[in-house]
């Protein structure tokens, strides 16, 4: 066993209770090394602190800095480098020996947090905590091989003893509440002021100093570029709905070279996060609570961030653009943000009470009579606009209409209501971190809970007044359901009588399930979803920016699932917030099993017989890591991220375009 007595003792030196509570290390992996907190910390919120902070540091670890405001409270990710040798240089793609995550109450400051990482450096360059440096150039070793690869997650966990057992209890506590409120995601950099303070304290270490080397850091915040920009519209607070009179604006683009994708629509992302949960309302205090139970834990809203990316990609170029923009801002034209929450049937007819919105639903009546007609809605009548003749242009402003705001919110309830039922099916007890809405809440309000989401997309989706997107959202939840039935066929054909054909060698058949599969559960909704915003933003038939989204939204949806499956077998239960390896217990074979298949051909029995006697799971893990399967499956999923990239050659540049090339890079390179 490898002792951490020192390295706990110095990271309970970086406290100051009861502000700063919490210090975690951890891998880059996911893995927990040891951590240090006060006493009322659970073991639960270890585990949400490590995986959040894992998250903040892909999408930061370029500027070497990740910084989010939770309702935790405030927590800074940094990276801990390996001690090197003079001649050792750090190769830029490098990961950290370890992050270090601290976090405290928001009444601390981002300064002083730092400085405690900088008394860490300071510690380990003077020699004040030997003992802890000894551990870290262990763990070094560890979390590296012979043959250059790093070693497979889980692995280090039996080696490694948790810090401060005394905070971990057995139970399952559920975390209900909102942990994650981007008022802040952001790399920082080094301040005058802060550069001068380090100065002064590594003084006494400049003859030592060179053997550490730190990842270089610059300053970048979400209220620093928005202070730069011209006005913009802000997002009114939770439970207010936008101005009568526009729909949103972003802001001129200023075309960075690599925009981060989150960052560019922290703002907007937090808007459709927190007002969906005003959709969720219901009669059933219970039903409430589950279906709002998902959106409560941190996520990483890929689909909504699609819809609104792919939404300010295009506005503009559509030849019905300037109809949807009035219609925005017209009364009655039911394209503006308040409209869309009332309902084109009269609420004592559709009794589905929302008790966040009181003005349009209605409670269940013992009686009743009947009523004369509603007067007939005539919506009014747009203008004349222009004659289309020059080239498509972007809007001068990128925009975000509220229907394409309300589209964001759609498609993540359709994928959370798909993990409602998921987590039933595949009896899964952990989702995004914490105990799964069927272990918290039972089955059967699971199911009922899921089905309740779908309820209320489609009433949602109607409102939108576009055909063409409820076709396109209507049959996204036929391919959800169609591709469970493809993954139930593979793992209890035989007892639900649907039984496929087996081969004893892998081959195309299996290939093209399992790829139908994959489109049917994933990429179908990032698919129809982006082409559903640009139908939304005037795209008419005949167009090719529908075809663009599509094509991006597909190839991205299946690599995006390659990689998942990857992570199934390399990362662990923290990184991935639910059981790694899960997909072998229930019986599936996925990409990096079937590549296996091809080299180790005594592979096949066990997925045949759906790795249902005792040590076939191991087997398979083991035949998996003796091939390339993991590498060939890496290599697939980036073919398809290079043909989403490939495809956005046609539109023009924006902020929104190049975000989309990042998000190709990042999903074959994600680690949860």
């Amino acid at each position: 066993m490898l002792n951490l007595t020192n390295l706990r003792t110095l990271l309970l030196q970086v406290l100051s209770l009861p502000a700063l509570h919490t210090a975690i290390l951890f891998t880059p992996e996911g893995q927990l090394v040891s951590f240090a907190s006060d006493s009322s910390r659970s073991k639960d919120e270890i585990r949400v602190v490590v995986g959040l902070s894992g998250e903040i540091w892909q999408e930061t670890k370029e500027q070497g800095i990740g910084m989010v405001d939770s309702e935790l409270g405030r927590l800074l990710v940094l990276p801990i480098e390996q001690v090197r040798g003079e001649s050792e240089a750090r190769n830029e793609e490098d990961e950290p020996m370890m992050l270090l995550a601290l976090n405290a109450d928001n009444s601390v400051r981002w300064e002083e947090m730092e400085k405690k990482y900088d008394d860490i450096e300071v510690a380990s360059v003077q020699g004040k905590s030997l003992a802890a440096c000894r551990a870290w150039g262990a763990l070094a070793a560890l979390t590296s091989k012979s043959d250059g690869h790093r070693l497979r997650r889980g692995t280090a966990q039996s080696l490694i003893p948790l810090a401060h057992p005394s905070t971990l209890s057995e139970g399952q506590s559920q975390l209900k509440a909102s942990l994650l409120v981007m008022r802040r995601w952001s790399a920082t950099g080094v301040r005058v002021s802060r550069q001068a303070n380090n100065a002064a304290q590594l003084s006494s270490a400049s003859a030592s100093i060179a053997a550490v080397t730190r990842t270089s850091r610059k300053r970048y915040s979400i209220q620093t570029a928005a202070a730069q920009k011209p006005s913009v519209r802000p997002i009114e607070p939770t439970n207010a709905p936008l101005h009568d009179d526009t729909h949103i604006t972003t802001g001129p683009a200023s075309r960075p070279s690599r925009p981060d994708p989150h960052i560019l629509l922290a703002p907007q992302l937090k808007y459709v996060r927190e007002t969906l949960l005003n959709l969720l309302g219901s009669s059933h205090p219970s039903l409430t609570e589950i279906a709002k139970y998902y959106f409560l834990h941190p996520s990483k809203q890929l689909r909504p961030l699609l819809v609104l990316l792919f939404s300010q990609a295009t506005n503009g170029l559509g030849g019905r653009w300037h109809e949807k923009q009035w219609a925005a801002e017209c009364e009655g034209a039911r394209g503006r943000a308040e409209e869309l929450d009332q309902p084109l049937t009269r609420p004592d007819v559709l009794n589905d009470w929302n008790p966040n919105m009181p003005d349009n639903t209605s409670s269940f009546s013992n009686t009743f009579s009947l009523r004369p007609p509603r007067p007939t809605h005539t919506s009014p009548l747009p203008p004349p606009f222009p004659p289309v003749d020059a080239a498509p242009t972007l809007a001068t402003i990128p925009t975000l209409l509220p229907t394409q705001m309300r589209l964001a919110q759609i498609v993540e309830m359709i994928h959370v209501a798909s993990l409602l039922h998921d987590d039933v099916i595949d009896k899964s007890p952990l989702r995004r971190g914490a105990v799964s809405a069927p272990a918290a809440f039972g089955n059967k309000l699971s199911v009922l809970a899921g089905d309740f989401l779908l309820g209320r997309t489609s009433a949602a989706l109607s409102r939108l007044g576009e055909n063409e997107v409820v076709e396109l959202i209507a049959s996204v939840i036929a391919n959800l359901v169609e591709g469970e039935i493809l993954q139930l066929k593979a793992m209890h054909g035989e007892d639900l009588g649907i039984k496929g054909a087996t081969t004893s060698s892998v081959g195309q058949d299996n290939w093209n399930i399992y790829m139908q599969k994959t489109y049917l559960k994933t990429a179908s909704l990032m698919a129809k979803g982006a082409r559903a915003a640009v139908v939304l933003g005037g795209c008419k038939e005949g167009e090719v920016w529908k075809e663009i989204a599509y094509a991006y939204g597909r190839n991205l949806g299946i690599a995006f699932q390659l990689v998942d499956d990857i992570l199934d077998y390399e990362a662990g239960e923290i990184t991935l917030g639910k059981p790694g390896g899960a997909d072998l217990r229930l019986g599936l074979a996925t990409g990096p099993a079937l590549f296996a298949w091809e080299e180790h051909p005594e592979l096949g029995p066990l997925i045949e017989r759906k790795f249902k006697q005792e040590g076939d799971v191991e087997l398979a893990r083991e035949f998996v890591r003796r091939s390339s399967g993991v590498e060939r499956t890496r290599d697939l999923a980036r073919s398809y991220a290079d043909k989403a990239r490939e495809v956005l050659t046609s539109l023009p540049e924006s902020d929104a375009k190049a975000a989309l090339v990042v998000l190709t890079e990042r999903v074959v390179k994600r680690t949860s």
